[in-house]
């Protein structure tokens, strides 16, 4: 494996730290899935995904060496490409008071989904996305939101199951998940939105600081207000 540069290593004097808890792993097909907490072993580059996130509080170094120094594509706005994108990063958030905290991990094919909490300049949830090309990250998209909550319903943004429980139906409800962006968020056919849910069971947006759960709920937070143009625009880039 290739290592960063020199350039890459962390002025830090705060020793590498592990994840605490163990995770639990389950696999169907190119499915992997994983959580912080449980009785079993993580996959190789779940782990990785997590200790790296880890680092951005301690400052570990090692941890670092899954970017590829070569080829490293940032899509966060504020952070540049490449090991020195991560390095400023780091330069830039404050060592008293950064924490990280994964909740749930995610791995299908060559993408990690990361969901965590941070403490980034006040308290954020995040998910993050890393895809892996030979063993190292090559590629990282990301999105903040500052923490809030508990919803209308009670939920906060990060409770809920970790695992899924039904692994035998991973593509069927991925193709689900596809057919509702595209019904709904990327073509506006409301109309459809009530087929999409099992009664007031679960919901769209249950996660949402401000939504309230069930059917009615999502109807309200996704519907248009009359009279009011539909502004929000969903492209398609990647399945």
């Amino acid at each position: 494996m290739s290592v960063p540069p020199d350039s890459m290593a962390l002025e830090a004097d705060i020793p590498a730290q592990g994840v605490s808890g163990t995770v639990m792993k389950r696999k169907t097909k190119d499915l992997t899935t994983t959580a912080p907490q449980g009785g079993h072993t993580m996959s190789a580059r779940a782990q990785q995904v997590v200790e790296l996130l880890k680092a951005i509080e301690t400052r570990a170094q090692e941890p670092m060496r899954v970017i590829n120094p070569a080829k490293y594509i940032q899509h966060n706005i504020g952070v540049a490409d490449g090991p020195a994108g991560v390095v400023q990063l780091l330069k830039d958030l404050p060592r008293d008071s950064t924490r990280v905290n994964t909740v749930r991990v995610f791995e299908d094919g060559d993408f990690v989904v990361a969901h965590s909490e941070y403490n980034f300049f006040g308290p954020k949830i995040g998910f993050d996305v890393f895809r892996f090309e030979d063993g190292l990250i090559v590629e990282h998209w990301d999105n903040l939101q500052e923490t809030a909550g508990p919803n209308p319903s009670g939920h906060t943004m990060i409770d809920g199951p970790t695992t899924p429980t039904d692994l035998d139906s991973t593509e069927a409800n991925k193709a689900l998940v596809r057919r509702l962006v595209d019904d709904i968020l990327v073509n506006g056919r409301m109309e459809l939105l009530a087929g999409y849910f099992d009664g007031d069971r679960q919901g769209l947006g249950a996660e949402r600081c401000h939504a309230r759960l069930g059917r009615e709920g999502n109807l309200a937070q996704i519907r248009p207000r009359p009279q009011a143009p539909r502004t929000g625009q969903f492209r398609p880039y990647h399945q």
